[in-house]
């Protein structure tokens, strides 16, 4: 990575210093150094040739770049997309990329700026200079509309999308992205039926539990896949404010409680979005906040994924798989 000569402000001193942009921080080094993960920055601003990183409790500003300020910005803002495609979990190949506005709505918000718009098989990415990278899986979407230049979409769970000002890019990024969706639709649906029509040889010894969920009374029970292409899956009773969920891997993993408030129809659908997000990484619904703090990445891929902070949010605990299993899930569920 390149070398950059400027001044640095930082906690009210200035200073010269040189900037080098690394693929997981920038590093600054003067009269004071600090060396600036990814993860702890929330904004990157171009501002009167001046570079701003904002954080949660601090701003630096890098100036005096000179000729190199605005492909300095852009290098920084390349390498922090890098970073948020990373924590976006994202597991194949992109298709296109252009730039573009965006805005979406998301838990009641609005956020709207302009974007690294990443078009892979499954899923719509944006990708800001900011901490509001999204991943928009197709199987959880309505049919994406165009209007003149302007394209839109909306999932599931409410959230709604929208690019533009792609330009020349418009036509050629809304076919890819209108035949990748409906293709996606079309796999997801025909696996999750698959899945229902053999899920008791699918689960082999854990078919008794499978069981023990489809007779707790008044309980809904829901099934899914992590991804396409993965064998392992998850399956989950919801009652009034309270879940058990299973997962099924090689490993003998723990029944997960959830309490949550709303419908259980709700929680079911933002348990499908945090385990489509998570797929490989299924450690992120339930380590600790302190483990979580110790892996920049998980961090990020936390703040980016508003389904994967409400799992995080909704946990109540686990039950081994023990004689007493049964009796404890069940006395969780309120069918005892």
């Amino acid at each position: 990575m390149s070398v950059y000569t400027c001044i640095a402000l930082m906690d009210n001193n200035a200073f010269d210093a040189k900037a080098e942009i690394k693929d997981d921080r920038i590093e600054i080094r003067g009269k004071k150094c600090a060396d600036v993960l990814y993860a702890d920055i929330c904004d990157i601003r171009l501002l009167n040739y001046r570079v701003m990183l904002f954080l949660k409790d601090r701003a630096i500003e890098l100036s005096s770049l000179g000729y190199e300020t605005e492909n300095f910005f852009e290098q920084l803002w390349l390498a922090y997309e890098a970073k948020s495609r990373e924590a976006l979990l994202i597991d194949s190949e992109e298709i296109m990329t252009c730039e573009g506005d965006y805005s979406y709505t998301e838990e009641g918000r609005h956020r709207s700026s302009i974007a690294k718009l990443i078009l892979y098989p499954e899923a719509l990415c944006i990708v800001p200079h900011d901490s509001g990278a999204r991943r928009f899986p197709f199987c959880f979407g309505s049919t994406p509309e165009r209007s003149g230049f302007i394209l839109n979409g909306t999932q599931d769970t409410g959230e709604f999308w929208q690019i533009k000002r792609l330009g020349r890019d418009t036509e050629p990024f809304f076919s890819c992205l209108l035949k990748n969706y409906e293709q996606t639709v079309k796999k997801w649906l025909e696996a999750h039926r698959r899945l229902d029509e053999d899920i008791t040889r699918r689960l082999g010894e854990r078919s008794e539990n499978f069981e023990v969920f489809i007779g707790a009374a008044g309980a809904t029970v829901a099934a899914g896949l992590f991804a396409l292409s993965d064998p392992e899956f998850w399956f989950a009773a919801v009652k009034d404010g309270r879940a058990a969920v299973e997962i099924v891997t090689e490993e003998d993993a723990a029944t997960y409680l959830y309490r949550y408030e709303g419908s259980d129809d709700e929680f079911i659908l933002k348990l499908r979005h945090a385990m489509e997000t998570v797929r490989k990484h299924r450690e992120l619904i339930y380590i600790t906040d302190e483990k979580l703090a110790e892996v920049p990445m998980y961090r990020m891929a936390v703040e980016r994924s508003p389904h994967v902070r409400f799992l995080r949010s909704a946990n109540a605990g686990r039950v081994i798989h023990n004689s007493a299993w049964e009796r404890n899930v069940l006395s969780w569920l309120n069918c005892i």
